[in-house]
């Protein structure tokens, strides 16, 4: 009876350290996977990667890998200062791609309010009629 206690307490640690195992390369699995699915976007004619809500992207944005990116020999944006690393888990928000299609949006004056208490100057051609500096499109 003694010897059967410990086979089956063999038998029960051998089985728990499998599914320590399991759910470490699990983790590991679900991190790796959305470190090389981070998406950057660049333009055209460009030689810049972007985050989703930098202004540079106002004309047209082209999705695309982070590693793919920097392999092709894209460098960060100055201004949004996208993450320059494929190890970073950060992933920024995207917005919807679109392509260029002719002058089909008018620019409107930012519908934003200044610290000031007055109606921002600048002109955008953003759907939700801000401009980038007010979160703009």
């Amino acid at each position: 009876m003694q010897k059967t206690i410990e086979i089956f307490r063999e038998s029960r640690k051998r089985h728990d350290m499998n599914i320590i195992l399991l759910l470490i390369v699990l983790m590991l699995s679900i991190v790796s996977g959305s470190v090389f699915s981070q998406t950057v976007y660049t333009t055209k004619t460009g030689t810049k990667y972007h985050k989703g809500n930098c202004r540079y992207l106002s004309k047209g944005a082209y999705e695309i890998s982070l590693p793919d990116a920097i392999s092709q020999g894209y460098t960060p944006c100055s201004v949004c200062k996208p993450n320059s690393q494929a190890n970073s888990t950060t992933v920024s928000p995207s917005p919807k791609t679109y392509t260029p299609s002719g002058n089909s949006l008018q620019s409107v004056r930012c519908s934003a309010t200044t610290k000031a208490g007055s109606q921002c100057s600048r002109m955008t051609k953003s759907p939700n009629r801000k401009c980038w500096q007010h979160g703009g499109d």
